[in-house]
């Protein structure tokens, strides 16, 4: 045992075995008399039995006692293993020069942190525990690796060999079904040829002429049209069906009415449900969105209306303007085309939308829809969309004399406006009443059901007039 003194009235109390250059024991006594004890430079911690027997100070041991002690325990050899928590303590070796010299000599024992390095046995009972922990982390582990990896597996964190063992368990399974569908499929054709029942030809122009047999009062054209595309469309490949406009518009009459109805009545060849068979949504949404939809006056819906009364004739022009307001869902939708929010009120002009709108940020909870119908013509024709909150007169009155200017300058000739009996609709009617003031015929009447159109092309005077049901509260 060798003594030195340090400058800060430290003593150290070391002990080689020429063996190592840093010495085996250590022993540093502060000037309080407290101590620690290392051993090969690791610090021996205080929940060692030489710390729990002596305690750290020399007041409750002598030197003598603490130094028979020290050389009496084992050093601990630390565990067999490397991982991330386990250190190395790597001890430098006295050089021997020799032939055969390797460039460095060193001795590295694995030791985790807890280790208590001294203790009686060649293992203290901290790197035992750790010792048994990582045996039966190997033997899950190898465990692991003889089964297959599960369906959702990562596979940046899954070995080869469970991937590999998961393909080879789908490969059995996958020859597996093949074997059963082909079984079944023979047993299919056999129970075809040996009990199946082939109809000769007299059964069979009974079975065709009692399908075609029907009341032809007692069926719509659009049914026998119906029909007949149908037997078309089941000769005919998926991929490759060209569906009649008939079929197309009954089916986006449908589907708008009920999108979960429409793909109950469709048939799906993936799991084989429904009845009919019937354009995909998909291939409706294209057609439903021929002309872009939009708030407001939309040009190509103006000219659609054009195209579609072109060959009207004059009395077939007059039409009433519906006005109806509808409660929808507040939401936004996002225009992945435009990049635009969808959802915001909008009057479909923003001069009139600053006008009129208290705030232009609020989220629409009503559409409001202005609809042509013809006097003498059967048309309905949904002219124009509002997103509001509820609209009012001053912002209806705008609306409504763009409409009818609009259909005026397309010679189409608005003979009144017609709505529901809310409190809205009946002030717009109100606001026409200087304007019926003026008109000498009707300065004796107090109610206002009509008033001039000033846009009319007519060599005579024309009124537009005002119906209004009576709501529900009257």
């Amino acid at each position: 045992w060798i003594m030195r003194h340090s400058r800060e009235n430290t003593i150290y109390l070391e002990k080689s075995d020429m063996t190592y250059i840093i010495p085996k024991y250590q022993i540093i006594i502060e000037s309080d008399l407290t101590f620690n004890i290392l051993v090969y430079n690791w610090l021996v911690p205080k929940n060692n039995k030489l710390h729990e027997t002596f305690g750290s100070s020399f007041k409750n041991v002598t030197l003598s006692v603490l130094v028979n002690a020290l050389e009496k325990i084992l050093i601990c050899e630390g565990v067999s293993y490397q991982t991330d928590v386990i250190l190395s303590h790597t001890v430098s070796q006295i050089y021997t020069v020799n032939s055969n010299s390797d460039p460095i000599k060193s001795k590295t024992f694995l030791r985790p942190k807890e280790c208590l390095i001294l203790d009686s046995t060649e293992k203290c009972a901290v790197c035992i525990k750790k010792e048994a922990s990582h045996s039966q982390y190997l033997k899950r582990k190898s465990e692991r690796l003889t089964e297959p990896a599960k369906l959702q597996a990562p596979i940046s964190s899954t070995s080869s060999a469970r991937l590999k063992l998961t393909m080879q368990g789908y490969r059995i399974e996958n020859t597996e079904l093949k074997i059963e569908i082909e079984t079944l499929r023979r047993k299919l054709e056999h129970e075809l040829q040996t009990k199946s029942i082939q109809c000769d030809g007299i059964e069979n122009s009974d079975i065709v002429s009692i399908m075609s047999r029907a009341d032809p009062s007692r069926v719509s054209p659009f049914m026998k049209l119906f029909w007949e595309e149908k037997q078309k469309y089941l000769q005919t490949s998926s991929k490759s069906v060209r569906y009649h406009p008939m079929i197309i518009r009954y089916c986006l009459s449908l589907a708008v009415k009920s999108s979960s109805a429409y793909e109950d009545l469709r048939y799906n060849e993936k799991d084989g449900t429904g009845v009919l068979i019937l354009p995909s949504q998909r291939r409706l949404r294209d057609y439903r969105n021929y002309i872009k939809p939009q708030r407001g006056f939309n040009k190509g819906i103006i000219q659609e209306l054009k195209t579609k009364m072109k060959h009207f004739s004059d009395p077939e022009r007059y039409v009433v303007l519906l006005l109806d307001e509808m409660k929808v869902q507040e939401n936004l939708v996002w225009d992945k085309h435009t990049g635009e929010l969808i959802g915001y009120v909008d009057l479909g002009d923003p001069a009139v939308n600053y006008a009129t709108l208290q705030k232009v940020d609020n989220i629409a909870t009503h559409v409001l829809v202005f609809m042509l119908r013809g006097i003498i013509n059967p048309i309905k024709f949904s002219f124009a969309n509002f997103a509001t909150t509820g609209a009012t007169s001053c912002q209806l009155f705008p609306l409504l004399w763009k409409a009818v200017s609009i259909c005026e300058s397309n010679d189409i000739r608005v003979l009144a406006v017609t709505c529901d009996g809310a409190s809205s609709n009946r002030k717009l009617f109100d606001m026409h009443f200087k304007l019926q003031a003026d008109d000498a015929a009707s300065n004796n009447v107090d109610v206002i059901y009509r008033t001039p159109n000033p846009f009319s092309k007519e060599s005579i005077r024309m009124y537009l007039y005002f119906f209004c049901r009576s709501s529900t509260s009257d």
